[in-house]
């Protein structure tokens, strides 16, 4: 019944990849609160778990920057009686995150809150499955601000998000790259 199966808070130049499973009972799989310079690679086959917030990536004292996370497996929260259940989530003070959701890759919960939650200036590009199982009427993604830089969302072919896209703050930029004639 622990969290932060790996806890890299404060840490720098933390690099991670996975092709079996991590697991946390509670909340943080991944711990990537005050981390600068740090990636997580997530292969095919390779499973990470967590009750809520699957993969954290808040400032709590320090600065959180630079952060890549490249999924090709499966990425889930298990707890749906929580509001605040995320799978991924960045804060609006995290910088330089990048998060890629490979065909193949499946980001999922089951909650009434957004999947993933991209904060700041963060970019998500989707090729994979973003699903929120509780329906299409909940949140699968939201981009999330204070500032005046906004979060990017690139959305590819293949790619399919199941929910809502909730936008709250101001600056965020939307690319649909699907079909023909797509820029």
């Amino acid at each position: 019944d622990k969290s932060n199966t790996i806890n890299g808070e404060s840490s720098s130049n933390l690099n991670i990849t996975n092709s079996g499973t991590i697991i946390s009972a509670k909340s943080k799989a991944i711990n990537f609160t005050d981390v600068e310079t740090g990636s997580l690679a997530n292969l095919s086959g390779g499973i990470i778990q967590a009750n809520t917030n699957t993969i954290s990536m808040l400032e709590n004292t320090g600065t959180t920057d630079d952060i890549t996370i490249n999924n090709y497996g499966t990425i889930f929260a298990t707890d749906d009686d929580n509001d605040g259940t995320n799978t991924i989530k960045s804060d609006d003070d995290s910088t330089n995150v990048t998060i890629n959701n490979f065909k193949g890759g499946h980001i999922y919960h089951t909650s009434e809150s957004a999947v993933v939650v991209v904060g700041g200036s963060a970019t998500l590009t989707n090729s994979g499955k973003i699903e929120n199982k509780d329906g299409t009427s909940q949140n699968a993604i939201t981009l999330s601000t204070d500032g005046a830089t906004g979060a990017t969302l690139i959305l590819k072919d293949s790619g399919i998000v199941i929910g809502k896209i909730n936008i709250t703050g101001s600056g965020h930029t939307i690319k649909v790259n699907h079909g023909m004639g797509q820029s």
